[in-house]
């Protein structure tokens, strides 16, 4: 049988939620039909992961295209950096003689426009806002160009929620198509004993309450409001601390600084629990009591899922993919802003309702299993991919 030969375009080397939706796909793609490669924008760890897993990978020098904060010059350093890079994958694409290109994520363009330099049919996969406010990698003067030129250069659009696909104007998405994440159902979680440890590694006492926020540290994350949450809390509780588990990045260091203002302002340093990134999540999870998502976007909600999937009862606010996942007072709880007396109101509630909190986690888990599976997520993935092959093959 002839393979589908299949370039999947990474816009990192670092783990992200995309990049773990990314890691899935090619995971369980079927081997039988397609013959995998990689391409990344330079060395990282999930470069190496996937390495490791004995899949060809190639690197070559692309930048984002967009950008979350507003006129950008890096963008117009980063335009002729594109250019040439879409010339070299054009070059890998003959070389190896691709089949179709896959670009993950909005932020970078190199992989689609080689794609339609060489004619090959191009998958883009969106996990995020685009052409609007909240979230949006865009220039507010292209907020009406980038949806376009995406439209433009896909054969097909994969968004990760129907808030993403609502970013499109109306006339271009016949051609888009919602799938959310798919996930592994993990297996009864660790033992007492083992939680013990874990609590033991981060120095979590026996009557503490851990909430956790899981995300890179930065505004969009909401890790302040959080933290000016708990300072509310500790005026009424003295058993509440915060974990916040993400990378800090260069970049976000003015945001970080402020965060550790706000700290050392409450007197929270002993209430705070930073972990930086994490590989293996499933630790986090096994010592939170409940999840804690107070961000001002978020196009799907990875953790959300997550979360469910592990029985950690939820409270996010009530942006972008989240209620998709969310029914508020069935499976989690809801927040219509990401205020800290808010967040610290709904905290409080849950802890002080542990019948209503494990209804939430039973209910939750439940209706993850049913939704989120990665049967069900690779299924609807390769039924687009062999059917843009198959329309592509028609028009040769």
């Amino acid at each position: 049988m002839i393979k589908i030969k299949l370039i999947f375009i990474s816009h990192s080397a670092e783990y992200g939620g995309a990049e773990k939706n990314l890691l899935d796909i090619i995971t369980n793609i079927d081997r039988d039909y397609y013959e995998v490669y990689l391409l990344f924008p330079r060395e990282g760890l999930f470069e190496e992961e996937i390495r490791r897993r004995g899949i060809r990978c190639f690197i070559i020098n692309y930048k984002y295209w967009v950008d979350p904060k507003p006129f950008s010059l890096r963008l117009l350093l980063n335009l002729p950096l594109n250019i040439i890079g879409a010339f070299r994958i054009v070059r890998l694409i003959k070389k190896i003689g691709i089949d179709m290109v896959y670009t993950n994520t909005c932020t970078v363009i190199s992989g689609a426009i080689a794609s339609f330099i060489c004619g090959k049919p191009h998958l883009w996969h969106i996990h995020e806002h685009i052409g609007r406010r909240g979230g949006a990698f865009c220039l507010p003067i292209f907020n009406g160009l980038i949806p376009k030129l995406i439209h433009l250069l896909s054969s097909h659009i994969i968004v990760n929620s129907a808030a993403v696909k609502d970013d499109f104007p109306k006339a271009y998405q016949e051609k888009v198509s919602t799938i959310y994440y798919g996930f592994e159902i993990p297996a009864d979680g660790p033992k007492d004993n083992e939680k013990e440890e874990i609590k033991r590694r981060y120095g979590v006492e026996e009557n503490e309450k851990i909430i956790s926020v899981i995300g890179v540290i930065c505004d969009r994350k909401g890790q302040r409001e959080a933290t000016l949450a708990l300072s509310i809390i500790a005026k009424e509780k003295s058993n509440f601390r915060l974990l916040l588990a993400g990378k800090e990045y260069r970049s976000n260091r003015p945001y970080i600084s402020e965060l550790s203002a706000i700290i050392s302002r409450n007197n929270l340093q002993g209430r705070m629990i930073f972990t930086g990134f994490i590989e293996d999540i499933k630790e986090i999870y096994a010592i939170s009591d409940m999840l804690l998502v107070p961000s001002s976007a978020e196009p799907f909600g990875r953790v959300v899922v997550e979360a469910m999937l592990y029985g950690v009862p939820v409270i996010a606010t009530r942006v972008g993919g989240i209620p998709e996942i969310v029914e508020d007072g069935k499976t989690g709880i809801l927040i219509n802003s990401r205020g800290p007396e808010e967040i610290a109101a709904a905290i409080l509630r849950l802890s002080g309702a542990p019948q209503e909190a494990r209804r939430l986690v039973e209910t939750a888990r439940r209706t993850a299993i049913e939704r989120f599976g990665m049967a069900r997520m690779m299924f609807e993935i390769e039924s687009i991919i062999k059917e843009t092959w198959q329309r592509n093959q028609r028009y040769r």
